[in-house]
Order: structure tokens, then sequence, then C-alpha cells
């Protein structure tokens, strides 16, 4: 379960991304099936993947991996919902 913050100086300066997709990819030295959350960075509006588990184990917010000045907001809300809802269109 992602952990919802309370850090009000990461939400205030938090860019909020939006979410493209959930796939699931074959783990190339495992074989296992892991799923990645797709998102697009609204500053480079450039695509990020982000294995969902690794956003299972921490907060919302991380660092852009194309500015490392921003700081990126993955709402829980819009991953939770997207899985809840099975559609391929995200909202």
């Amino acid at each position: 379960m992602r952990v919802k913050t309370e850090n009000k100086k990461a939400d205030t300066l938090a860019l909020t991304c939006k979410l493209v997709d959930i796939v699931q990819v074959t783990d190339p030295d495992s074989g296992d099936t892991i799923e990645l959350e797709v998102w697009r960075d609204p500053e480079s509006n450039a695509l990020l993947g982000v294995e969902s588990s690794f956003m299972d184990g921490t907060s919302e917010h991380i660092y852009s991996p194309y500015n490392a000045d921003s700081i990126l907001n993955l709402p829980a809300e819009a991953a939770c919902k997207f899985k809840m809802s099975g559609d391929k269109e995200p909202s």
C-alpha cells in the first residue's frame, strides 16, 4: 500500500504527474512478471516508468529523473482508481 504523505513543503513544490498506463513486463533476470506504472512528467513532458512495488513502499513524492531539482507527485489515488476500474484510459 502506498504511503500518503503529509509533507506540506513537498506538496507545495511537487509537480503532479499524469498516469498514462499500468503495464506488465517480464524481468529479464528473474523471469518474474512485474507491474510498471507509466507516468508523464509535466515539466519535461517525458514518460517515466516506476515499478509498482517500489511505489508501494515509498511516499507519493520522488525526484524527477529528468531534473534533479524537481519533485514529482505520483498520486496514489490515480493508480488505485486505474487498477480498480480495469480501464485502459487512466484519469
